[in-house]
């Protein structure tokens, strides 16, 4: 992401790039995300991309949270003494302190439902594809290359990702379910308790992936799949708020 940031800034014939983003952790229960992510410090970035060739990283902005650039001639304030690796250090410790990981989905209280109906996930991908064939009635160019792939979704014990309860997976479009299906187009291994509240409509399918709550898998490895992302991401905020089947 740095180097085509980078390399956008050359063909833009830019002055500068402002490296002013990706100050998020993701918390999960038992799992260790949050340090694994690298704190983009300007020092960091410089060692991600310093063997990249045909870039500038002159052009790269040294400022961080705070800071103020005087276009003029490039030079960087803060109205206050800042370590930015402080800043990352002091903020983990206050979220631990402060109690603020018991907000997010895996820590939280109310989220401890295990119990999972097979034909909730049947409901949920059944009301996913009629989603799928009605919005591409009306709109039939929007990624029609997710008819007939395979979506599986395989309910997990709780805290523990090996311990697999069952799995369902659906050809988009015929919205048949398939059986012994080991390598669909997009797999999602789902806590028990964290798929419950997607059921509930007290999270959105969203939650389950950018904040590394699910584990996702993709057959072949190569292949994306955005378009079923897309849809997915959608058909979760309609579920969310609608009160009767889709």
């Amino acid at each position: 992401m740095v180097v085509a940031a980078l390399k956008n800034c050359k063909k833009l014939s830019a002055d500068f790039f402002l490296p002013y983003a990706g100050y998020s952790k993701s918390y999960v229960k038992n799992q260790k995300y949050q340090d694994m992510v690298i704190s983009p410090t300007y020092n960091n970035l410089l060692d991600l991309v310093e063997n990249e060739k045909d870039i500038n990283h002159e052009k790269m902005i040294n400022i961080f949270c705070g800071g103020t650039i005087n276009l003029n001639d490039g030079n960087v304030s803060y109205p206050f003494p800042i370590s930015p690796s402080h800043v990352f250090d002091t903020t983990d410790i206050y979220f631990h302190e402060e109690n603020i990981l018991k907000k997010c989905d895996s820590f939280r209280s109310d989220f401890q439902k295990e119990d999972v109906e097979i034909k909730s996930a049947e409901d949920y991908l059944r009301d996913f594809n009629e989603f799928i064939n009605n919005y591409l009635k009306r709109n039939p160019n929007f990624y029609p290359s997710i008819i007939n792939k395979k979506l599986k979704f395989t309910i997990c014990k709780k805290d523990d990702f090996s311990n697999k309860l069952f799995s369902k997976c659906i050809e988009i479009g015929t919205g048949k379910f398939l059986e012994k299906i080991d390598k669909p187009n997009k797999e999602f291994l789902i806590p028990s308790n964290l798929f419950n509240a997607l059921i509930e409509k007290k999270i959105v399918f969203e939650n389950l992936y950018t904040g590394y709550q699910a584990k996702v898998y993709r057959y072949p490895p190569e292949v994306y799949n955005r378009d079923m992302i897309m849809y997915l991401d959608m058909f979760g905020y309609v579920y969310a708020k609608k009160k009767i089947s889709i």
